[in-house]
């Protein structure tokens, strides 16, 4: 696609508007896959987080899931233990009364998954705690976590449990001390002087966080933050412009490239080498079409860069529950709709995973990009001769099953 350019200049392989189309074959356009499969986690309901966690050394993984509990006083973890099973309710009675209308981020470590939230709503945070696994006492918020501030962000990185904005401050990061690796299981412990304040006074709050180039990436609105916490003192190195992200679940990484969106730009590509790239000005049109303060929700694979973005209105057309691929090998972008993803994680239980999404208001996890049923795909093109042709086609609904 590209918008910004007239119908007199634009190339003969460019498109005004590409939706819900495929351009992998060199060549053709074809209709993307759908997706279905989809299980109710509770009816009506945002899906406030989802994860795949690994028991390392067991091999052993499980698709977690969070939303609201039907009378939205709580946050209900579940479980899933095979791709297009049904959800189970996490035994622990502390997963049962999470705080409600947080969003949930989670991370992988020492045979451990780590969980912190934080709900903009009620102005309140989780308490961080730790799962090992699907047994009633699995839940635990002391032994492991006990010292650690409360976050809206976590990652693991540089073998240690790195959080983000935590209750202690909106522009600090706090981390762990390297584990024990002299006992079984693993002990983790957190000095109260591993902290280090990002920019404070700038106004700005961290709003991101990622790995990147053997460091952990701090963003903020307007900055970005290279941060090695295998130095001593730690080094932070801030990267020259003035360019970060608005949306920590925008942030995604394929090969050297770390995507994010900026609210009022658009996407941007940085690659360690000096200030971020904008590499949707070719669709302008549509991300000024964003609605201020949306969640955008992203997912990739090993070429592309996924984003959900809400619905949006373009040339006087709606389209629902939209989201944009950008194709980083051939450097194309197709606007798709029909997709309302809170949350996009993979999951399987081979090497092979698949893409689930939840949905922002249904309470629904959906296996997506596996199944030929999809919506509405249609294709418009423009030559340097103003020859317009378009193409369009409808298959029936899509398919799924719910228990």
């Amino acid at each position: 696609m590209n918008i910004r350019t007239s119908s007199f200049l634009a190339k003969s392989n460019e498109l005004e508007l590409g939706r819900n189309i495929n351009l992998e074959q060199i060549g053709s356009i074809q209709k993307r896959l759908g997706f279905g499969d989809a299980t109710v986690l509770q009816a009506s309901k945002k899906v406030l987080g989802a994860y795949e966690f690994v028991i390392t050394s067991t091999g052993t993984n499980y698709l977690l899931a969070i939303t609201n509990n039907s009378g939205d006083t709580a946050g209900v973890l579940k479980y899933r233990t095979t791709p297009n099973g049904s959800f189970t309710t996490h035994p622990d009675a502390d997963c049962e009364a999470l705080q409600e209308n947080s969003k949930f981020e989670f991370a992988n470590f020492i045979d451990k998954c780590f969980v912190v939230g934080y709900s903009s709503d009620d102005t309140s945070w989780q308490t961080i705690f730790t799962l090992a696994g699907i047994i009633d006492g699995d839940y635990d918020a002391e032994s492991v976590v006990s010292g650690a501030p409360n976050a809206k962000y976590i990652i693991q990185n540089q073998n240690r449990i790195i959080l983000a904005n935590t209750s202690n401050n909106s522009s600090e990061i706090f981390y762990s001390d390297y584990p024990n690796a002299t006992v079984t299981p693993n002990t983790l412990a957190w000095d109260s002087n591993n902290y280090e304040s990002i920019t404070t006074n700038d106004g700005e709050q961290i709003t991101g966080l990622t790995k990147g180039f053997n460091r952990t990436l701090v963003f903020k609105p307007s900055s970005i933050h290279k941060v090695d916490t295998d130095q001593d003192p730690v080094s932070i190195v801030k990267e020259k412009g003035n360019i970060g992200t608005t949306s920590h679940r925008s942030i995604q990484t394929i090969g050297g490239t770390v995507l994010f969106f900026k609210e009022g730009y658009g996407f941007y590509a940085y690659n360690n080498d000096g200030e971020p790239v904008l590499v949707s000005r070719k669709i302008d049109a549509i991300i000024s079409a964003i609605t201020p303060n949306q969640d955008i929700n992203s997912w990739a694979d090993e070429k592309s860069y996924y984003a959900s973005i809400g619905t949006v209105t373009y040339n006087g057309r709606t389209y629902t529950n939209a989201w944009l691929e950008y194709d980083t090998i051939i450097d194309t972008w197709t606007l798709n709709d029909g997709i309302d993803a809170a949350i996009v994680v993979k999951f399987g239980e081979t090497d092979t995973k698949t893409f689930y999404f939840g949905g922002r208001t249904d309470g629904t996890i959906y296996e997506m990009f596996s199944h030929s049923t999809t919506s509405t795909s249609s294709s418009s093109t423009s030559s340097s001769t103003s020859s317009t042709s378009s193409t369009s086609s409808t298959s029936s609904s899509i398919s799924t099953s719910t228990t």
